[in-house]
């Protein structure tokens, strides 16, 4: 009986030793970090606005803005698990959600500028407007050559 008991015990061990570790690392505590300057509505913040990291509705952190030269920044330290990595951070600017998200890198630290509230819309490509531009300055060269050419062709008849 004594021998069965031992076996018992030793067993249980055994299997704690394999599933603790495995319990432990799920838990393991991890810090990422995440810098960059910060923006609300294109204009720098306030010094000490809050800005907040969640991962899946869970705060990993904040940080308070500081101004240098006009240009508002932010440092956060964030703590999460080991199961938070590769996962999608999000970041609110005061009470303002920011456009960007970031990626939980384990002992990581990502520049990320922040940008937050009603700034002026990106409306995707740019090539259209400048393509406008680009038509009209040929359109009034045209014109303009026109004119001189109709002058020309005007004094030579004269």
């Amino acid at each position: 009986m004594g021998k069965i008991k031992l076996i018992g015990t030793l067993a249980l061990a055994a299997l704690l030793l394999v599933l603790l570790p495995a319990t432990a690392q799920a838990q393991l505590a991890v810090a990422t970090v995440f810098y960059g300057n910060v923006t609300v509505a294109g204009k720098s913040v306030a010094d000490g606005t809050v800005v907040t990291a969640t991962v899946d509705g869970t705060k990993i952190g904040e940080a308070k803005t500081t101004t240098t030269a006009g240009v508002s920044s932010y440092y956060l330290d964030g703590a999460g698990t080991a199961a938070m990595e590769g996962k999608t951070v999000k970041f609110t600017v005061g009470t303002d959600a920011a456009q960007q998200t970031g990626t939980f890198k384990s002992f990581g630290g990502t520049k990320l500028d922040l940008t937050a509230g009603a700034a002026l819309p990106v409306t995707g490509d740019e090539t259209v407007p400048l393509l406008m531009l680009g038509m009209a300055a040929l359109g009034l060269m045209a014109l303009s050559a026109g004119y001189a050419l109709r002058r020309r062709t005007a004094a030579h008849a004269a």
